[in-house]
């Protein structure tokens, strides 16, 4: 395998080409477990797909924003 990026984070990332994890799936399928979606889970995907594409999503930055917004009226004292 070439070309392997290991990203060290909370539990570590590997990002390999699609080509070699096909191959590992196929010779290790006890090593590596692939769940089969739902009809549910791939409609839930398409939808979310098509939201992206259309722009309709919010940034990590945003939700933060507006979450630490809501925890500070929700903070406020009423006399």
């Amino acid at each position: 395998m070439n070309n392997i990026i290991t990203v060290p984070k909370k539990g570590e990332f590997v990002l390999i080409p699609k080509k070699e994890y096909e191959t590992l799936v196929r010779r290790q399928p006890k090593l590596i477990q692939v769940e089969k979606l739902t009809t549910s889970e791939k409609r839930a995907i398409a939808m979310s797909d098509k939201e992206l594409i259309k722009g309709d999503y919010v940034t990590l930055d945003q939700l933060e924003y507006e979450l630490a917004s809501s925890r500070a009226k929700s903070r406020k004292k009423t006399n």
